[in-house]
């Protein structure tokens, strides 16, 4: 699996230009991935304080079994960093898991369909 954190550009507004973060996540989850992520949130959250995500999954298989219980600590450590996490899919059982995730999470979760990228990312970008 792939995972790959980028900043979101500023759409002019007060927020700080590093609050806004893309993940792409490609293929299946396993708990190493979860760990390089895990140091890479704790190092945006140090530096920037709140978070939003804008997370895209490519050709993504789920979850290894350990990694499951590693997403779940990840998103309970995280559980008030992050803002708002808008994932874009293309799979039915994609949005069913976001809408599932949203128990791990005080952020506000929202799946948008591939072809609703665009929208997804400026809803991430929205002032406060």
């Amino acid at each position: 699996m792939s995972i790959e954190l980028t900043r979101l550009p500023n759409a002019g507004d007060a927020q700080p230009f590093e609050a806004r973060v893309g993940l792409q996540v490609i293929g299946k989850v396993e708990p190493k991935d979860l760990e390089v992520l895990g140091a890479q949130l704790d190092l945006q959250v140090e530096q920037h304080g709140v978070i939003r995500l804008l997370v895209e999954l490519v050709d993504f298989k789920g979850w290894t079994a350990a990694a499951i219980w590693e997403d779940a600590r990840l998103a309970f450590r995280h559980y008030r960093d992050i803002d708002r996490v808008a994932v874009v899919g293309e799979r039915r059982w994609e949005k069913e898991i976001t809408t599932l995730g949203r128990l791990f999470t005080a952020a506000d979760v929202r799946y948008f369909d591939v072809e609703r990228r665009e929208e997804a990312a400026s809803w991430i970008r929205e002032p406060r």
